[in-house]
């Protein structure tokens, strides 16, 4: 476990290291932790940590699909999620998915609030929700390539999120998950 554990903060750290430089999540970061998440699990728990391992690898992929086409998300993100999942299996990326979105909408709110924006950052989301009504087309959700005052680093929720999974782990079991 301590080796994950190491691997894991390991891959986290370099993605937010190379997030905060350039907006990117690099597939040098991701695509060998998946590979040294897929052999870690195989030979300590055989062919069900195989399956375990595969399977946390699509998690992500499926549940964050929407988001990345919406541009909400970027593919690196859904990346990272894909090596967590690799490297702690299914029930820890579910659970960190969930505590990201929540660290992420904290981290929201706080930049809403700290830049004053509340109204119009409400006011963008209104209008999309209001042309993808009637257009009845889904469209991306803006572009932040000029503007980035919408936009915040969603790999510091993933770090949070993680940290709170792994407490959640160790000192509840994921207490509200089940064991």
């Amino acid at each position: 476990m301590e080796v994950k554990i190491a691997l894991l903060f390991m891959v986290i750290a370099l993605a937010v290291y190379n997030d905060i430089r350039s907006f990117k999540i690099k597939n040098l970061i991701t695509y060998p932790a998946v590979i040294f998440g897929i052999v870690i699990n195989t030979y300590f728990y055989g062919i069900h940590g195989l399956k375990d391992t595969i399977i946390a690898v699509f998690i992500p992929i499926i549940v964050l699909f929407i988001f990345f086409t919406l541009r909400m998300l970027g593919a690196g993100d859904i990346k990272l999620y894909c090596a967590i999942g690799a490297i702690m299996g299914c029930k820890f990326v579910a659970v960190c998915l969930v505590y990201s979105f929540l660290v992420g909408g904290f981290i929201s709110v706080t930049i809403l609030l700290l830049r004053k924006n509340v109204l119009q950052r409400f006011k963008i989301l209104f209008n999309y929700i209001k042309a993808t009504i009637v257009l009845m087309k889904v469209d991306k959700y803006q572009d932040f390539t000029n503007d980035k005052n919408g936009l915040f680093r969603f790999s510091y929720a993933v770090l949070g999120g993680t940290i709170i999974s792994l407490v959640d782990m160790f000192l509840f079991s994921f207490s509200f998950w089940g064991k």
